[in-house]
């Protein structure tokens, strides 16, 4: 008779080994996806933060209204886009006269609350496809 005794402890060594090894390869998986949901949310926060970048470049500070620098961006394409369709492109150009004196004589922050709400009626205005640009002088709003 042939003693079994070794094959068995190697078997069971084995089998500790197995078990180790699943544990071992369970806890880098657990781990693993906590890093890999922390990389992703951390992509969900740069894309977020891109976005607003993007959108902080192509409006104006004060009055939430696309930027001159907006405004060439898109100028040619929707002129290319009446060209296409065969359709009509109308821009307005809108001026409020005295304004300077309205700085001047009540100062910035009461000129930047009549751009805003300048700017808000003509919101309420539009259609939903209409864009509407501030010109004006590229300054930083008041405090």
């Amino acid at each position: 008779m042939t003693d079994i005794t070794p094959r068995k402890r190697a078997e069971e060594e084995t089998k500790k080994i197995n078990e180790l090894l699943e544990s071992r390869i369970l806890q880098r998986t657990i781990e693993l996806k906590t890093a890999n949901q922390v990389l992703q949310n951390e992509v969900i926060e740069r894309k977020k933060a891109e976005q607003a970048l993007a959108r902080q470049a192509n409006l104006d500070a004060l009055t939430g209204l696309y930027n001159r620098r907006y405004f060439d961006l898109r100028a040619d394409e929707e002129i290319a886009r009446a060209d296409r369709k065969g359709s009509c492109l109308a821009i307005l150009l809108c001026d409020l006269d005295h304004f300077k004196s309205i700085n001047d004589t009540l100062g910035h922050q009461t000129g930047d609350r009549v751009l805003k709400s300048v700017a808000q009626s003509i919101q309420e205005c539009i259609r939903e496809i209409d864009l509407v640009f501030r010109w004006g002088e590229m300054r930083s709003p008041s405090s």
